[in-house]
């Protein structure tokens, strides 16, 4: 069966159409195939550059976090740090403002003096930091701080005392893109939020300065002095570590309270039971 006139067009016009648009694509692929490629290989470059300069440190500064978990006013205190200092690029998506009351904070004071920007007292605790920016300034989004102490406990280590010995162990190194490198996490890409605080150090260091090579850490050198005494920022990262602590697992005090009554009560029900066992089998011996 012959095709009709009206289909032998439409087959011209299609392969027409077909011979047209690579003409019209391969202006276009290049220019778009050279931007994305460009684009991927800064990504690449600046997700790679900074575990590339990260060198192994021996000796490092770790320490254990001071037990202030059971303590409300430290957990106000470190509230406090974490909105002043940490909200900015850190969210904590499992936790509402409204559970700060378990702080013993009022909604009042809470509403004044650490919500900036949010709309209830309903909504979780998100950080201003968008992820396209986050990844724009730092090469990585920053990490959710809801479950960070949990996350980052290790056989070793306990996450408070990574926490803990993380925020004391910065110091300044020209070589990285934000101008801070850290002890316990070499390379990383966080600037140092707490320098105001602690002040500008550097760290000396003893062995090969190869990429890769592990160098042994020596002691720190004081540039400028920082705003706190060096106790009392010991004593400040404690209490925001003590939050973070009860962030990860706000009903910790009561599990422990709970479980400890609840083998008490175990303990003298088996006690009760081992004596009225004898009171049954004595008659029967």
């Amino acid at each position: 069966m012959a095709p009709s006139a009206g289909a032998v067009e439409c087959s011209r016009a299609r392969r027409a159409v077909c011979r047209r648009a690579p003409r019209r694509l391969v202006g276009r692929l290049p220019a778009r195939l050279l931007a994305r490629l460009l684009l991927a290989h800064l990504f690449v470059a600046q997700m790679l550059l900074a575990p590339c300069r990260a060198q192994p440190v021996a000796d490092a500064p770790w320490a254990s976090a001071p037990p202030r978990d059971a303590q409300p006013r430290a957990l106000r205190r470190g509230a406090r740090l974490f909105v002043n200092h940490c909200l900015g690029c850190h969210g904590a998506r499992n936790v509402r403002w409204a559970d700060l009351r378990a702080l013993g904070l009022r909604d009042a004071r809470i509403e004044r003096d650490l919500m900036f920007g949010a709309d209830s007292l309903a909504a979780p605790m998100r950080s201003a930091l968008s992820a396209e920016q986050a990844r724009a300034w730092f090469g990585v989004e920053p990490p959710d701080l809801g479950l960070i102490v949990r996350a980052l406990a290790t056989r070793q280590h306990r996450g408070a005392d990574v926490v803990y010995s993380y925020l004391r162990a910065f110091y300044r190194d020209d070589a990285t893109p934000s101008g801070w490198n850290n002890l316990i996490r070499p390379g990383v890409a966080m600037p140092h939020a707490l320098w105001a605080q602690q002040g500008v150090r550097a760290a000396r260091f003893e062995g090969p300065a190869a990429p890769g090579a592990a160098r042994r850490f020596v002691g720190f050198t004081e540039l400028s002095p920082g705003e706190l005494t060096p106790r009392r920022y010991d004593a400040d990262i404690a209490d925001l570590v003590a939050y973070l602590q009860w962030m990860a697992e706000p009903e910790h005090e009561t599990r422990v309270r709970v479980g400890s009554i609840v083998v008490i009560i175990l303990i003298l029900l088996g006690f009760l039971t081992w004596r009225l066992r004898v009171e049954y089998w004595k008659d029967l011996t």
